[in-house]
């Protein structure tokens, strides 16, 4: 089987699948609006926004419009997949979700003339702060860089290079790693009605901490930490996921991704379904949540870094698509064909 042409055929047609409802209503801002909500089972992952929501990204847009200027997107995305697999490259869910972004582009387009743009912002700094470096965030950050030049509305970023912009800011990443640890330990053991009383999270608040990281918040983390790296041990999880705090904190405090700025007005999308438990409102006042690809092409949705965008040849030879997370990835045997700086994961049912 000559896999080059078969993935080639196969993208070719879901690629047709692609459209993004345009719902015209009483002036361009709030078409606009429209077409960034979107409508689930094509680009909306999840239930409609809020009307607080709603109103903030109107705000948005309408600034944009009155200076006639692209509308723009802000989306932060992983640097390596997390996957379990010798090749960590981007695959078919990278190459899906940026003909997703696509298409909303060319709807706004058809009815705004500046346009939109998509920024993308790799996290390589955030995942040489938690893991160290690694010579395959380079790999994959270099194939996404070459997978949006097709699109020209899409910029592909990348955080470390924000962060020299900004100055030193990764030494405010230790200093909140320091104050988060300090909070994490003292409240661990005791009821959130008491949190508050605690010199640590005073301490915490003081800096500019929203909100408080609950018992749901921190098991919703270690699960998912605990099923990346199901060897790390519990001081492995709670240590990565006191830097992820860190790094985030660091990131909403310097703005990096220039979504608090007036002069920006930047929208933020998301790629997850749902918020973490107990994550405080006022951190996703202006969010979309997103699908990386209607439902006419595959029906789940996530996080491109984070699943494997994989082929599946049932037993009549018929194509579809599947995303695996990280164990069901583990327990199924994949085939990987590289091609000009990506990834083809294929797997092949059997009777």
């Amino acid at each position: 089987m000559n896999y080059q042409e078969v993935c080639y055929n196969f993208l070719n047609e879901i690629f047709r699948k692609y459209e993004c409802t345009i719902i015209k209503d009483k002036d361009i801002a709030h078409t606009l609006l429209n077409i960034l909500i979107g409508t689930q089972g094509t680009t909306r992952l999840g239930a409609m926004p809020s009307e607080e929501t709603k109103k903030e990204i109107l705000r948005r847009i309408q600034f944009k419009i009155e200076q006639n200027k692209p509308l723009e997107v802000s989306c932060s995305w992983g640097a390596l997949k997390t996957i379990p697999a010798e090749n960590r490259n981007a695959d078919l869910a990278e190459i899906l979700t940026l003909r997703q972004f696509h298409s909303i582009c060319e709807a706004v387009q058809s009815v705004y003339e500046p346009g939109i743009r998509f920024n993308i912002y790799l996290g390589d700094s955030y995942y040489i702060y938690l893991y160290g470096d690694d010579d395959r965030i380079n790999v994959y950050c270099k194939a996404m860089e070459k997978l949006a030049i097709k699109y020209p509305e899409i910029n592909i970023m990348y955080l470390s290079e924000q962060c020299n912009k900004k100055g030193n800011v990764m030494q405010q990443c230790e200093r909140n790693y320091h104050l988060l640890h300090d909070y994490w330990m003292d409240t661990n053991d005791i009821s959130l009605e008491k949190y508050n009383q605690v010199p640590s999270a005073i301490r915490l608040y003081e800096s500019g901490w929203i909100g408080d990281i609950t018992p749901a918040m921190r098991n919703f983390h270690l699960k998912r930490m605990s099923s990346l790296y199901p060897e790390g041990g519990h001081e492995f999880w709670t240590e990565k996921i006191i830097r992820f705090f860190a790094y985030g904190f660091m990131l909403r405090k310097s703005d990096l991704m220039n979504r608090q700025s007036e002069e920006t007005s930047t929208v933020d999308s998301c790629l997850l379904r749902v918020p973490p438990p107990d994550f405080p409102r006022k951190l996703y006042s202006n969010r979309i949540r997103m699908r990386i690809a209607p439902d006419t092409v595959i029906k789940t949705s996530a996080p491109p870094w984070t699943v494997a965008g994989t082929i599946v040849v049932d037993i009549n030879g018929n194509l579809h698509m599947r995303l695996l997370d990280a164990t069901t990835y583990k327990n199924t045997e994949i085939e990987e064909v590289d091609f000009d700086d990506t990834v083809f994961r294929i797997y092949k049912e059997e009777k």
